[in-house]
Parts: structure tokens; C-alpha cells; sequence
């Protein structure tokens, strides 16, 4: 409510990205969602398009991908 949407998560599928993306480079929910500044909840439900992604939550996960050093599964 007031908060700026990109597009619904089912609809662009963007959650089904987010966590191909996260199993790809061997990222936890928990490790994406603390150094994304969201809750874990929030990233799961977002994952199973149950929640709208913000703009600025899209950012912050895909920062996180871009500058991830972890190891890759």
C-alpha cells in the first residue's frame, strides 16, 4: 500500500528467477534476505509469487547476486 510495485512476481515469474538464481550460487533464503534488507518470509513468499516485489527489494536482491562471492554449488 504506497509502495511502488514493479510487476506481481507471477506475472514476469521473477520469483522463479530470484530462486534459480539463488540455488545457482549456493545461496540460502536466510544469507539473500539479510544482505537484501528483507525478511526471510518475504523472500519465500516473493519466490512463490505470493508477494509483489518492490523495485527496491528487486535491486537490493540482484546487488546481492551481482556481488556474491560465495562458492557456487
Amino acid at each position: 500500500q504506497g509502495r511502488a510495485t514493479f510487476w506481481r512476481s507471477e506475472e514476469m515469474n521473477f520469483g522463479r528467477i530470484i530462486r534459480i538464481l539463488r540455488r545457482h550460487h549456493g545461496i540460502t533464503q536466510i544469507e539473500l534476505s539479510k544482505k537484501a534488507g528483507i525478511s526471510q518470509g518475504a523472500l519465500s513468499k516473493i519466490e512463490r509469487g505470493e508477494l509483489d516485489l518492490t523495485i527496491e527489494s528487486m535491486i537490493n536482491i540482484f546487488y546481492v547476486f551481482n556481488n556474491w562471492k560465495g562458492s557456487r554449488k
